[in-house]
């Protein structure tokens, strides 16, 4: 009898340890995948928030940045007109929009980057008070002048940017006189997206680090990772150097000044994972 008991004891051992064995495994398995997780790795699995309970749920954010020099900027400028007639309004703005083209032609910017954003022709009234046939009176509006405006966007490209942008402005302001108006600078990059993926890899890292950093901090261990999503990434159109309309006068002025700088791209994003 005593040795059937024996017999009896061993499988359940060799069960219990294959047991933690494969749990051992299962779990270096995780860490080794959770330590090789990407951007491009998530975003290839399916891990909504919105399809999972968030009540074991441990949510750890991560910010990752990069910053990036302008390859080239816009600007936006034109010429505007105010007359009592369309045609001399018209004249004066094709006149000057003219001597822009020339400028920027000048100063080596090719034609087929020299784009009309927006051309507008209207009325310019005022409100007038007029009697009726019955001795009342009443409003009504009146023309009295046309405005005309030709809105051009330069693209301006090269390591030279920063000095071809003041001496268009400059130049413009001066040949085209109390007609010129300036809206605005941009610089952007080209190939946002290579650098926003990279930015987006690092809020990863960072996420991924914190996580070690909790779990030894706060005495908890994490298990899979259930949910990963994007909360910010850097839009380059909302970071331009922007400025208002600006209204040049023919007197002499002191130069523009513009300074392209770096662009610094972010990505934050969030991890979830379940607490074990």
């Amino acid at each position: 009898m005593p040795l059937k008991k024996k017999y009896l004891i061993i499988p359940i051992i060799a069960t219990l340890l294959f047991s933690c064995t494969s749990e051992t495994n299962d779990n270096k398995a995780d860490s080794d995948t959770t330590n090789q997780l990407t951007y491009e790795v998530l975003s290839e699995r399916n891990l909504s928030s919105s399809n999972i309970s968030k009540s074991n749920i441990f949510t750890i954010s991560g910010t990752g940045s990069v910053k990036q020099s302008a390859d080239f900027a816009i600007v936006h400028l034109g010429v505007e007109s105010r007359e009592k007639n369309i045609k001399s309004a018209l004249e004066n703005v094709n006149l000057n929009v003219i001597k822009i083209i020339e400028i920027a032609d000048s100063l080596g910017v090719e034609q087929n980057n020299i784009i009309t954003d927006k051309f507008s022709i209207r009325p310019v009234e005022r409100w007038i008070e007029k009697k009726d046939e019955y001795g009342g009176t009443y409003n009504s509006p009146e023309i009295i002048a046309y405005e005309v405006s030709n809105q051009i966007r330069i693209t301006i490209e090269g390591e030279s940017k920063e000095t071809i942008i003041p001496d268009l402005i400059d130049k413009s302001a001066i040949e085209t006189e109390d007609f010129f108006r300036l809206f605005s600078v941009e610089f952007k990059v080209k190939n946002l997206e290579d650098s926003l993926n990279l930015a987006r890899n690092k809020a990863v890292k960072d996420a991924l680090d914190k996580s070690e950093l909790f779990e030894k901090s706060l005495g908890i261990e994490l298990g899979k990772l259930v949910f990963f999503e994007e909360v910010y990434s850097s839009n380059y159109l909302e970071d331009n150097n922007k400025g208002g309309v600006m209204r040049m006068a023919a007197a002499p002025f002191p130069s523009s000044s513009v300074f392209a700088g770096e662009k610094e791209i972010i990505s934050e994003i969030n991890l979830g994972f379940e607490i074990k």
